[in-house]
């Protein structure tokens, strides 16, 4: 019996699909937003429907702090930032902290599924 010369094979061989394909193109856009975490006074009235509102705005939530509130803020590009601040100045919004930030695997889940992995296993124990 002959032995066959599998050392011009590759063990293993590239998958032909790119991981942005199987997202359908969630991930790079995801990648691309400009996200921010911004500490601000007491809100004035503003909302989060208003920051929604803002055709730069990808997506926007709030929660009140003690001092005031934290928003987190995905915008299409930087440059729009300047839109939002402007948003805050006619609220008479002050901004105390200023984070950029890369989107991280919550991120990347929330924008797949719609809901955090906290809100997934919560769902998922009371079924």
């Amino acid at each position: 019996m002959a032995a066959r010369d599998v050392s011009a094979r590759p063990l293993l061989a590239p998958l032909p699909i790119e991981p942005r394909g199987l997202l359908g193109g969630k991930v790079s856009r995801l990648q691309k937003d400009a996200l921010f975490e911004i500490e601000v006074s007491p809100l004035n009235g503003l909302t989060q429907q208003m920051l929604v509102d803002q055709p730069e705005v990808t997506k926007a939530a709030i929660s009140e702090t003690e001092k005031g509130a934290k928003l987190s803020i995905g915008l299409v590009e930087e440059s729009a930032l300047a839109r939002v601040i402007n948003l805050f100045t006619q609220k008479d919004v002050k901004v105390m902290n200023l984070n950029k930030r890369e989107p991280t695997l919550e991120d990347v889940f929330v924008d797949l599924v719609g809901r955090s992995m906290a809100e997934e296993e919560s769902n998922g124990s009371g079924e």
